[in-house]
């Protein structure tokens, strides 16, 4: 209730009623920023600028106030009806998303708020969040409409995926990459966590069955599982995760392509390219697995015997 009322008005109005009053030494000294601001600047800017400047600042705030109000309320509105949130096994926040063109065509006070407003829900404060960062977050959403991350303050991730994005608690972690490992013929690999890549080998009858199917003009459509020209492969087969740079030419196309188009094409998010495993036969791209088998490897009229590659995700976890 004191807000509106000069300091003046309030020593008139206890000298009027014969109140007594005390002062806070403190208040006095020029040791902190509040102070100087009253001390100093205020006085100043009334002699220099506006003898009503004391006036002007508090109609100023009584505007500000009912603006943050609207627009807290609207940011509010917006989020409930255009943010999902997602909670780990335990019930705890771990993303919130958002779409991309419909977060775009929001006004920019609006995007800043909801950025905000999506970090607060996460992170519980925004308190080391930086005009900089928001306007860098602002930037990196605008620039990348199909991949990539930002980090933010607080252990955070913004990142961007296929029409979406999200503020994520979820951080690249190096060691949850694919291990590298040779790939034993049987045998098989395990992905901690993920499941198991085995391999076999098919002759005589079973290969003859396999090869049919797939060269007979309609053969199955494949994902977690590859058939590959055993006589083409160049023993050892082993595994690894995706290198920048990595190429193949996949089956059914004609020319080399990099994976990271290749992961484009097919909607794998950068922050989860890292654990798709690559199957390598000597130095060269066999099959990347549950993505593309290479056009090098396929199996033809000439056939016989078939390395039978597939993805186990039923394997126990560990």
């Amino acid at each position: 209730p004191m807000l509106e009322r000069s300091r003046e008005e309030v020593l008139a109005y206890l000298a009027s009623r014969g109140i007594d009053y005390r002062v806070d030494s403190s208040n006095l000294r020029p040791d902190f920023q509040r102070n100087r601001v009253r001390l100093e600047l205020i006085p100043y800017l009334r002699e220099h600028f506006n003898p009503e400047v004391n006036r002007a600042l508090a109609q100023l705030a009584e505007i500000l106030r009912g603006d943050e109000e609207f627009l807290a309320r609207e940011t509010g509105r917006l989020f409930r009806s255009h943010a999902r949130v997602t909670r780990d096994e335990c019930g705890h926040l771990r993303r919130i998303t958002l779409p991309r063109d419909e977060f775009l065509r929001f006004p920019l006070a609006m995007q800043r708020r909801l950025l905000r407003l999506a970090i607060r829900v996460l992170a519980k404060t925004t308190e080391n969040l930086s005009y900089l960062n928001v306007w860098e977050s602002l930037q990196f959403i605008r620039s990348h409409s199909g991949g990539g991350g930002l980090q933010l303050p607080g252990g955070l991730l913004l990142a961007s995926e296929y029409g979406t994005i999200y503020v994520s608690g979820e951080v690249y972690v190096e060691q949850d990459a694919c291990p590298s490992a040779v790939l034993p013929v049987p045998g098989h690999l395990l992905l901690p966590g993920k499941g198991r890549v085995v391999a076999r080998v098919l002759t005589g009858n079973r290969a003859k069955s396999v090869r049919q199917c797939l060269i007979g003009g309609n053969p199955p459509s494949l994902v977690s599982h590859a058939f590959i020209d055993y006589n083409k492969v160049d023993l050892p087969i082993w595994m690894r995760a995706w290198n920048f740079g990595d190429s193949m030419e996949p089956l059914g196309m004609r020319g080399e392509k990099k994976l990271q188009d290749l992961f484009v094409d097919e909607k794998i998010p950068r922050r989860r390219r890292h654990e798709v495993p690559v199957i390598l036969s000597g130095s060269r791209i066999a099959w990347v697995v549950g993505v593309r088998l290479s056009e090098e490897y396929r199996v033809d009229c000439e056939t016989e015997r078939i390395l039978h590659l597939w993805f186990d995700d039923t394997w126990p976890r560990s």
